[in-house]
C-alpha cells in the first residue's frame, strides 16, 4: 500500500501501477492534444524546421518540403500551406526532428493534425481545429511545466507527484471515451517544447508510466492550485458518480493562510448570466444552498426576475469566473453588481 499526497490532496489507500499492468493498458500511449488557442483561426503563423511531408487521412504522403515559414490559411477550396493548395477536409503535418513546429511564437514536438471547419450555412471551410500528436510522457513533461514552476530547487518529489497525478488524470480522461485532450485548464494546462526543463523531464523519466488506480481502475486523478485549507470531498461536487475514499476531502494546513482573493462582477455580466442560464433579465439574488464543512459553497442559488436555478461548486467556479468556489462572502450591491471574496485556487 502507498500514499501519494499533492497540493493538499491525499489519495489514501491508492495504489501504483505501471500503466502497461493497470486498467490503462488499453490506451493508446500517444496522446491527441487539442490547441485551444488555435481553435476557430482562419490564418495562423506557422514554422517547420527541417524536412517534412504532409499525408492525408489514409496516411499517404501528398506534399513535402524543407524548411517552411509562413501562414496556414484559409479560402473556399480549402487550405493553404503558404502557396500550396490542400483541398482537404483535414491532413497532417509531419515534421522530421524534434521542437520543429512553431505555432505562433511557441515550439511543439509531434505531429500536427489539421482538421478544416465549415460554416454551417455556407458549408465553405471556415476555421481550422489544430492538434498534436505527441508521446504521452512528452505530454506530461509540458503539463509539469504548465501545472507548476520546476524551477525551483528542492521540488523533486513535489515534481514527481504531480506526474504520476498528470498522466493518471490524462489517461483516465482518455478512457472515458474522450479522442483528445486541451492544452488548457480544461484539461491540463500544457506547455511546448521551448517551456521544457530538465527538472520537468528528469521526474517524468523517474515515474515512467506510473499511474494511481483505485479497485483496479484508474483513478480521477483531479488536483488544484490552491485548496484553502481543506480539500473537497470529489463525490459532493459531482466530480465521481461514487464515494471514493482516495477523494475524500482532508485538511490541509499549507494552505489555510494562502490564497485569498476577491472578485467584483459587473451587473452587466451578472445580466449576461442570467439571460444565459435562462432565469431573466437580471440577477436578483445569489445565496448559498448548501456549504460543506468547512464553508465552502457547493451549491449556489441564484434567484433572476423569472425565475431561479441551483448551481454546482464547479460551475460556480466557470459561470463567475472566480479563482475558486471556495467563496466566504457574496453579496448583491445597490447597483446590480456583485461582490465575491473566497480563497484558494483551481478544483479545491
Amino acid at each position: 500500500m502507498q500514499t501519494l499526497a499533492i497540493c493538499g490532496l491525499l489519495w489514501a489507500a491508492a495504489w501504483f501501477w505501471p500503466v502497461a499492468e493497470s486498467g490503462a493498458s488499453t490506451v493508446s500511449k500517444t496522446v491527441t492534444l487539442q490547441l485551444a488557442a488555435w481553435k476557430g483561426q482562419a490564418s495562423i503563423p506557422l514554422e517547420i524546421q527541417g524536412d517534412w511531408r504532409v499525408t492525408n487521412q489514409q496516411g499517404n504522403e501528398i506534399l513535402t518540403g524543407s524548411h517552411f515559414i509562413g501562414r496556414l490559411s484559409l479560402d473556399s477550396a480549402g487550405a493553404n500551406l503558404g502557396a500550396w493548395a490542400l483541398p482537404l477536409s483535414s491532413f497532417a503535418i509531419r515534421p522530421r526532428g524534434n521542437h520543429a513546429l512553431r505555432i505562433g511564437d511557441r515550439w511543439y514536438d509531434g505531429v500536427l493534425q489539421v482538421v478544416l471547419q465549415s460554416d454551417q450555412k455556407t458549408r465553405l471551410p471556415s476555421a481550422f481545429d489544430l492538434r498534436l500528436e505527441i508521446p504521452l510522457e512528452d505530454y506530461v513533461v509540458g503539463v509539469l511545466c504548465g501545472e507548476m514552476a520546476t524551477s525551483t530547487s528542492g521540488t523533486a518529489e513535489a515534481l514527481q507527484a504531480q506526474a504520476i497525478a498528470s498522466r493518471t488524470y490524462a489517461l483516465w480522461r482518455l478512457s472515458k471515451g474522450r479522442d483528445f485532450l486541451r492544452d488548457d485548464t480544461t484539461d491540463q494546462r500544457y506547455l511546448g517544447s521551448d517551456y521544457h526543463t530538465k527538472a520537468a523531464q528528469n521526474a517524468v523519466h523517474a515515474t515512467r508510466d506510473i499511474v494511481l488506480t483505485w479497485q483496479g481502475d484508474l483513478l480521477p486523478a483531479y488536483f488544484h492550485a490552491d485548496c484553502a485549507g481543506h480539500t473537497v470531498d470529489a463525490f459532493d461536487v459531482d466530480f465521481v458518480r461514487k464515494a471514493t475514499p482516495p477523494l475524500a476531502g482532508v485538511p490541509d494546513p499549507n494552505c489555510a493562510t494562502r490564497g485569498q482573493w476577491s472578485n467584483h462582477i459587473s451587473a452587466s455580466a451578472l445580466d449576461a448570466i442570467a439571460a444565459n442560464r435562462g432565469v431573466g433579465e437580471w440577477v436578483q439574488r445569489v445565496e448559498a444552498a448548501r456549504r460543506d464543512g468547512v464553508g465552502r459553497w457547493m451549491q449556489a442559488r441564484i434567484t433572476g426576475n423569472q425565475g431561479m436555478l441551483v448551481l454546482n461548486a464547479d460551475h460556480l467556479r466557470t459561470s463567475f469566473g472566480t479563482p475558486s468556489a471556495c467563496w466566504t462572502e457574496a453579496e448583491v450591491m445597490a447597483d446590480g453588481s456583485f461582490e465575491l471574496r473566497g480563497r484558494g485556487y483551481g478544483h479545491g
